[in-house]
């Protein structure tokens, strides 16, 4: 009823309620108090349970013990929360998100951003799996790779480009015939005696994987041409006549965008005016200094040996009889002659220059200095791709042009500086060689096996055949090669349903999936632990994971995991004793 107050009125006129009024509203008002907050009888310290409807308005309650069970339509708490018993709900969101979405996602960005060990772990959140991926077999490596073959740069040496995957030929002298030391050549024994068969590389006949040279694509199926950088059209030119040795440019066309050009043997001397070349061709005009080459008669007739000579015919000398000497001696290769005996003419051993020059790369080359060629890096060697992640160092040394070379560096062949043909041509890869020019020498487009077989991730491999490489112990696998999917069922897989009806015993299954109910035989206090149960399975390795899970509030903690088994040790976290006979569900998943 609503409160009901007493009428005193305005004045004591009589105007207000009298007395018998009075005290009934009085009792009428208590009566109701009694009824809400008490037992009609006594007042308590609580709220009636009896009572309907208590409106309390934003009061301030401090440190309240409810005792019982507290039902409330809703609760907004806005500090910390302290359960020291079981927390149930029938949903649970973080942030306006599902706890079920936000462990999917925390977990999802923790695999997601692992890069570091090769093996990519990706979530899918429709099926809430974890996808492992395993990388390619290739890793970067820190160091020298022990069992490297080839150089993550090639070198240059003798103007070839090496990588060490196979030995390379370096241009003997001119008059060579025999080496002084033999050379090994593609496993080959070569003194320079005979031709050789050299062997080429066994599986060349394109790249796997198409690399870019020069803005390029390249797969090795066919020659490319690298653009070099654009040539200007102009040069701005300064007079200068000081210089006693200069080298004039040249182009091998006569239109086009070119590299300019020189030669060690065309020389100009701008103090003086004076070219220089080992050759000329043509007609010339005006004073000739020296000897001209091409000259067929003598402006002044000359006499050799009491004949006269104009140089229009060969004319027949005879020499003295008893001629053992000459009347000065001559210098010949560095060593005097004066006819007396046989000298010996070595060639140069320290060759700087080659008496004719050659094309690398585009790039003319003489020997006098270093050479860059488009496409080398700023170290001076060429780019690569595909090598072994760091390698820098062979794992066998190899000998070139007599010196031993293992990649740590560049080495220095020293070439014969008039090395412009063999006295013998030699047969290189079916095409002959004299020197006299490059020579393109095809890969076998057939091969089909290496000479040496290698090992890949334990498998041998000569190349007659595909091989497969399969991940080790993952044999519950999808469909998706290398993909193990933690949660995904599998057909066939049937969870193996048994029984321990006492406090101790074994569980044998071959499934990967087992699943039995645990029925104690004894009560089992809180954080008491059961004794271990043992589950047998010939699906356990000595290295699986098992994960395990249970339908009550218990610990459970898989160990002594060995070939064939695994043990489950369990402790009670329910917070009170667990009675006699009760059960509970153990799930375990072996991986």
């Amino acid at each position: 009823m609503a409160l009901q107050s007493l009428g005193i009125g305005s004045a004591n006129d009589g105007t207000g309620d009298n007395l018998r009024v009075a005290a009934d509203k009085v009792n009428d008002n208590f009566s109701e108090i009694y009824t809400l907050i008490g037992d009609a009888s006594a007042l308590s310290t609580g709220i009636s349970a009896t009572a309907s409807v208590i409106t309390l308005t934003t009061p301030t309650i401090v440190t309240p013990n409810i005792t019982g069970t507290a039902v409330m339509a809703d609760l907004d708490i806005s500090g910390d929360v302290d359960i020291d018993g079981t927390l149930e709900a029938d949903a649970i969101t973080i942030a306006g998100v599902t706890l079920s979405e936000t462990i999917s996602d925390t977990v999802g960005a923790m695999v997601g951003s692992n890069t570091e060990t090769g093996i990519t772990v990706s979530y899918d959140d429709a099926d809430n799996t974890l996808d492992f991926v395993v990388g390619t077999l290739n890793q970067d490596t820190t160091g020298n790779a022990a069992t490297a073959t080839i150089l993550e740069t090639a070198r240059t040496i003798g103007g070839t480009s090496f990588n060490g995957s196979a030995n390379i030929a370096v241009a003997l002298a001119a008059t060579a015939t025999t080496l002084a030391t033999a050379r090994t050549i593609g496993g080959t024994s070569f003194d320079g005696s005979a031709n050789i068969a050299v062997g080429l590389a066994a599986t060349a006949t394109t790249l796997a994987t198409a690399r870019t040279i020069g803005g390029t694509s390249f797969d090795g199926s066919a020659n490319i041409a690298v653009a070099l950088a654009s040539v200007g059209t102009a040069v701005t030119v300064a007079d200068e006549s000081t210089d006693t040795t200069c080298f004039p440019l040249f182009a091998t066309a006569a239109t086009g965008d070119l590299p300019p050009k020189s030669g060690s043997n065309l020389t100009f001397n701008s103090n003086t005016g004076l070219l220089t070349s080992t050759l000329l061709a043509g007609a010339l005009t005006g004073d000739v200094t020296g000897n001209a080459d091409t000259a067929t008669t003598l402006a002044t007739a000359r006499t050799i040996g009491g004949t006269s000579f104009n140089g229009s015919a060969n004319i027949a000398v005879g020499l003295a009889a008893t001629s053992t000497a000459l009347a000065t001696a001559r210098t010949i290769g560095g060593t005097s002659f004066d006819g007396t005996a046989n000298i010996a003419v070595g060639l140069a051993a320290t060759a700087t220059t080659l008496a004719t020059a050659r094309t690398i790369g585009g790039v003319s080359f003489n020997g006098s200095a270093n050479i860059n060629l488009p496409g080398v890096n700023a170290g001076g060697n060429q780019n690569t791709s595909g090598l072994a992640g760091t390698a820098t160092a062979l794992a066998t040394a190899r000998t070139i042009g007599g010196t031993s070379f293992d990649g740590t560096a560049n080495i220095a062949v020293g070439l014969a500086a008039t090395s412009t043909a063999l006295a013998t041509a030699r047969t290189i890869g079916g095409t002959s060689f004299d020197g006299t020019a490059n020579i393109a020498v095809a890969l076998a487009a057939t091969a089909t096996t290496l000479a040496t077989a290698r090992t890949i991730a334990g498998v041998s491999f000569n190349g007659s055949a595909n091989i497969t490489l399969a991940p080790t112990d993952l044999t519950d696998v999808t469909a998706t090669a290398v993909e193990l999917n933690i949660l995904d069922a599998s057909a066939g897989n049937t969870a193996a349903a048994s029984d321990v009806a006492s406090s101790a015993g074994a569980v044998t299954s071959n499934n990967f999936k087992i699943s039995h109910t645990l029925t104690l035989a004894a009560t089992l206090a809180d954080n008491a632990e059961h004794a271990d149960v043992v589950i047998t399975s010939d699906k356990v390795l000595a290295t699986s994971s098992v994960l395990a899970n249970a339908s009550i509030d218990v610990d459970i903690t898989i160990h002594t995991v060995v070939a064939g088994s695994f043990k489950v040790r369990i402790t009670n976290k329910s917070g009170s004793t667990l009675a006699n006979d009760s059960t509970m569900v153990l799930n375990y998943r072996i991986i």
